[in-house]
This record gives structure tokens, sequence and C-alpha cells, in this order.
């Protein structure tokens, strides 16, 4: 299964992670080098003035200084730290810089930015005054800015960016460091244009699934092409509705249960790892399971049909749960059923030869799954097959699927593995008010086969005991309907979804 993902802490429920960033900067804190996918040409005019700028920064030897002005939300810090993207052959990475204007200061960070770059590395270097919107450089700073912009400087390569809000204060910053360096190759203020208003739709819905790396997130029922640009002067005004709504419904649905739930589906077989599910779930959210390939593997089944039409609600339903589903792969079951299993199973795994392990062992079997590293808090690694070899514990399997998992049977191997996660559990420290298999939680009509109180949330745990190799490729349908079952049921049950 594939896992892993930088936004993905499966302690923290999925819910209270979903957010709509309206300012780059929290964007690119969030998506990191990713963000470079979201980015979107600013208007022509825009662009011809940097590539002049940057042509005239070769041409004359001679940095130069770039007051730019838009209103808030245009897209002024996006531009500024994005040059190498849109002007990849004329703009290096660009430097973001809070420090003072002086000389010293502005030499040594440009040094440091030109080691880091190949010798041969000819362009221009950007450098993104990011603090002083509003508070226009002082006479002392123009001179200074005029000394690093020239030769023999480094800042003879480039470019200083001073965005700035106040059209009246860009002019005057403009005109006067005019009046100290000598007319510039390109019109000052440079005017930010933004990107297309066509665009904004588009930008928003495909920042609203990067940053959130869920593809159905717009079936939650906030989705950007329901929102008119023309009402909004900046697209960071766009976002910034649609991310204030955002929030209020990912609110509400936390809200819409008297405890937070989350859902952990296990599935017991032969089979030793993830297989069908690494096809059913996230590849970046570790475990979670997704509402297209769930529907896609099985569109003509009568659970498949249900949720079809019901494709907003199940997106809802599995993030509202925190749904995630696990192999629990045969020696981990096998170890913690001859641990505390009932009598006749004991009896059974040891004319096996299956001897008992100690909490430790059941500890460390459990710690190398899937699902014990979600509950440990830890999604670095594979499973590793270590222990008894897989023959012995599928034939161990395969012996109790022989006597059945229905009429009941199951119920007992439920409180067998909540024994032993509890053990594991206390091993690894994680902290849990109360604990229970079979039993109906105290708030809402359902049984969950374990569940385990954790404060911040309820872990309901349902395990499906199935014989063979369950989890091969072939049974990806059955797979997808046992989870769409389970989610309806829960969905009915708290009153999510009619019955």
């Amino acid at each position: 299964m594939k896992h892993g993902g930088v936004l993905d802490n499966p302690n923290l429920h999925v819910l209270k992670t979903l957010s709509l960033p309206d300012r780059f900067e929290n964007l690119r804190q969030v998506v990191g080098d990713r963000v470079a996918e979201l980015l979107v040409e600013p208007g022509e005019a825009t662009l011809i003035a940097f590539r002049r700028a940057a042509r005239s920064v070769g041409a004359r030897g001679e940095g130069l200084f770039a007051p730019m002005v838009a209103v808030s939300g245009t897209g002024k810090t996006t531009l500024a730290s994005s040059l190498s993207g849109f002007l990849p052959e004329l703009y290096a990475p660009t430097i973001t810089y809070t420090g003072p204007v002086d000389y010293d200061s502005l030499n040594d960070v440009m040094e440091i930015a030109r080691e880091k770059m190949p010798a041969n590395d000819a362009r221009v270097l950007p450098i993104n005054v990011d603090h002083r919107e509003s508070a226009p450089p002082t006479p002392p700073e123009l001179a200074t800015i005029k000394r690093f912009l020239r030769a023999p400087s480094l800042g003879a390569k480039a470019i200083l960016i001073w965005p700035e809000v106040s059209s009246q204060i860009a002019a005057q910053v403009s005109h006067d460091y005019e009046q100290v360096a000598g007319e510039s190759a390109v019109k000052l203020p440079v005017i930010m244009e933004g990107p297309s208003r066509a665009a904004w739709q588009d930008i928003t819905s495909h920042t609203l699934r990067l940053a959130n790396e869920l593809n159905s997130i717009e079936d939650l029922g906030i989705s950007p092409h329901d929102y008119d640009p023309a009402q909004f002067p900046t697209i960071g005004g766009f976002m910034r509705r649609i991310s204030n709504d955002f929030t209020a419904l990912v609110d509400d649905m936390l809200a819409a249960t008297l405890r937070p739930l989350s859902l952990a589906i296990v599935y017991v077989s032969e089979s030793y790892n993830a297989g069908a599910l690494s096809q059913l779930t996230s590849g970046t959210r570790y475990g979670l399971l997704d509402t297209q390939a769930l529907i896609s593997a099985t569109p003509n089944s009568v659970i498949g049909k249900w949720w079809t039409s019901r494709r907003g609600l199940l997106t809802q339903t599995i993030l509202k749960l925190n749904a995630r589903a696990f192999c629990l792969p045969p020696a981990t079951a096998v170890t913690v059923l001859r641990a505390y299993g009932p009598a006749e199973v004991v009896v059974d795994l040891e004319a096996l030869g299956v001897t008992r392990q100690a909490a430790s062992g059941v500890h460390q079997y459990i710690g190398r799954s899937d699902f014990g590293k979600f509950l440990a808090g830890s999604t670095s690694g594979a499973y590793e097959a270590r222990g008894r070899p897989a023959a012995d514990a599928r034939a161990a399997i395969a012996l109790l699927a022989g006597r059945g998992f229905t009429y009941g049977r199951d119920k007992t191997l439920n409180q067998a593995m909540l024994d032993g996660l509890k053990v594991f559990l206390d091993r690894e420290q994680v902290n849990y008010l109360d604990s229970g298999a079979e039993m109906q939680l105290g708030f809402c009509p359902l049984i969950p086969d374990n569940f385990i109180d954790r404060g911040a949330d309820i872990l309901c745990v349902e395990y499906t005991w199935r014989s063979g190799d369950f989890l091969g490729s072939s049974r990806r349908s059955q797979v997808a309907q046992y989870a769409l079952a389970k989610l309806k049921n829960y969905a009915v049950a708290l009153g999510w979804a009619p019955n």
C-alpha cells in the first residue's frame, strides 16, 4: 500500500488537516516544491517587463531595482517567488529577503545564493524584499540599493523586487530611485497583472486538491466552479471567500457527531500484503479510502449502485470517519490469536505447532503491520515479513477458516484482537481512555468489533475474517464491496444517509 504523504498524521483526524491556503506563503509551506504545479502565468505585459529587466541586467552588467505594484491578493508574492518557473532561462530561484536594507547584508545573502549555483549559471538572481510593504526605502537605503546593484558588487547580477500595494508609494519610490540612479531599462513601477479571471476557478480547484491530496475533495460540497470570479477584485479575494466557506463546512462536519469517530477496516486472510487495497486507498494518506476507486471497482454491484448516486455523501462519510483500510497479515493474526484467542482456537494452533508469544512478541508482530504502524502514529516503512514462515501462518488461517468465521465465531476472535491491541498500545505508550469489543457506543447505535476511546476521537475497528488470499487483485470488487457496505452501515447509523 502506498502511504506516507507529508500532510498525513494518522493520529490526527483527517478533517482537521483539510484547508484551502489562500496565500502563496501558506500554500508553499503546505505543498513544498509541488507549488510549481499551480503556477499560472501573469498578464503578458508583466512577463514582458521581467523579460526585458533580465536582459537589461545581462546587457548592461548592472542589477535592476524593480518596485512592483498591485492590490493585495493579485499574486505579487507568487510572481516574485516564481520567476524561475515562469522564465526559467532568464531567472534563478528567488531569494526571499527579510533583513535590513544595508550593503553588507544584501551582499552576504547574494554570496550565499551564488555559492549554491553552478559557476556557469549566468541567470539573474531575483531578491524579493518581502517585508517592507507601505514602508518605502529611505534616501540612505536607496543609495545603498544603487551601490549594491552596480559592479563590483555581486548585486550586479540581481534584480531587487520591492512589492507594494499603494500605487502612489510605488510611483514615488520609482521616481526617487531614478533620481539617484538614472532611468531604468523598464518602466517603473512594474504593474503586476495577475492570472486571467477565466482561470481562477481551475486554479482554485487544483489548489484545493493538491493542498489536501484528495482528488474527490470537491465532493464535500464546496466547488470553486460554483463561485463567480466577476464578483471579486483579485484571485486572492476569490480564494479567500472559498477558503472561509470551506473552513466553515469542515467545522460543521466535525460537529456532526457528538464525538469524532475514526474507522479502520481490517482485512484478515491469507494475504500477506495490501494487494487490492493499494488500488482502493489514497497514495498519500496512509490507508485512507478513495471514493472514485471504490465506486470504479464495483459499479454494477448493489452497494456500488447505491453509492454511485451518492458520490458526494461517500466522500463526506469517508472524511467524517477518517475511514482507512488495512491488511493484517496471517503471521500477525495468528500470533495474537495464539496468545489471546478462545480455547478451541488455541488448541488448533497448538496442534499446528504454533508457539505462544510473550507480550513483547505480540507487540513486535503488530508493530510490523500497516495497521500497527497506523495505531502507533507511524507511516514510515513497508511491512516486513519476519517471524514464522508464511506457509505455516497461512495454514493456520486456512484451518480457522475451515472451522468457520460465521455464526458468531468471529466475536471471540474480535475480543482476542482487542486484547492484543491493548498490549500493543500499552507498550507503545499510546494513551487511551477506554476500549471494548462487540459493545454499543454510548451515544449512537453503532456496535463496532472493537473500539478504542483515544480522547480526541473514538477509533472503531471492523475486522473481516476471510479464507484464501482475499486481497488478491482478482478480489478487488469484493474488497471494495465490503468497505462500501461498512461505510453505508455507519452513515445510516449516524443519520447521514437513508436506510
